[in-house]
């Protein structure tokens, strides 16, 4: 049954306002149209030998003033891992003490360090021979009256494997003598320099380029020094790869070029050996 009362003009202008309000309330809730993001500088991703860390501050700033071109994300860690992970794929290229003899990877070296030997300085030792560090770190001298030291126990730390310092020490040192089983394992080179500053009677090694503020002796009579490390002088001297799986191209290559230019060179040496 019809009402009498009931108007179509009426129903229709209601039903158009419903319609009308329910179009102008979708439009307002769509979502606004997300904002175009400016992508970051492409970087390039290596690896760095965590004992030679003190590189990155050398390189970075540099190499970005050259013309504004982002310098490259630095991740540091052992040697012997980094060279597993570039092999697969995490890095573009590693900056490393040591290289197997049959590593399959292309390297170039950016400059020269050494493997130097810290004291604590109550010990008052100036210098060892090779076979004396040998026989300290392999376990056979354990008081430093045998190397005209004072009447002290000899107190070991070393690194972990996979080091590059310790690795080397192990080719060039070492040989087929195992190190000493109560050498204290150093996780970096900071923990290195603070133990063995503050334990009577402590001995470890390092990296030229990262000793800095330890107590460095002589070895074979030679100091560890810029000139004397670039001149291949100090016994102990062994260089920094740049390694990647194949020949650089591209960023990387002209990073690494960067590196062994003139202008590169002379910012390293400022802690390492030149290699041009």
């Amino acid at each position: 049954m019809i009402r009498s009362d009931f108007r179509p003009e009426a129903f229709i202008g209601i039903l158009l306002l419903v319609i009308l309000g329910s179009g102008c309330t979708s439009e307002q809730e769509m979502p606004p149209s997300p904002p175009t993001l400016t992508p970051f500088p492409p970087y390039l991703v290596i690896g760095m030998s965590e004992s030679a860390a003190p590189l990155v501050d050398l390189v970075s700033a540099p190499y970005e003033a050259l013309d504004g071109r982002p310098a490259p994300l630095f991740v540091t860690g052992n040697d012997e891992t980094l060279l597993a992970d570039l092999e697969q794929g995490v890095f573009e290229a590693v900056i490393v003490h040591h290289l197997p003899a049959d590593s399959p990877m292309w390297f170039s070296p950016v400059a020269l360090d050494g493997v130097v030997f810290l004291t604590n300085p109550d010990l008052g030792l100036g210098n060892l021979s090779k076979s004396q560090v040998q026989a300290i770190f392999g376990g056979s001298i354990v008081n430093w009256r045998t190397v005209g030291g004072p009447d002290l126990p000899v107190k070991l730390y070393s690194r972990e494997p996979g080091s590059g310092a310790m690795a080397i020490l192990q080719e060039q040192i070492m040989a087929n003598v195992p190190y000493s089983s109560l050498a204290q394992v150093a996780p970096d080179d900071e923990f290195m320099r603070q133990a063995v500053a503050t334990n009577p009677g402590a001995i470890g090694f390092s990296m030229m380029g990262s000793a800095g503020g330890g107590n460095v002796i002589l070895f074979e009579d030679h100091a560890a020094t810029t000139d004397k490390v670039g001149g291949q002088l100090y016994p102990l001297t062994t260089p920094i790869y740049f390694v990647a799986r194949n020949e650089p191209e591209g960023e990387l290559r002209e990073f690494l070029a960067w590196l062994q230019s003139p202008d590169g060179q002379i910012v390293l040496g400022e802690k390492y050996g030149k290699v041009r």
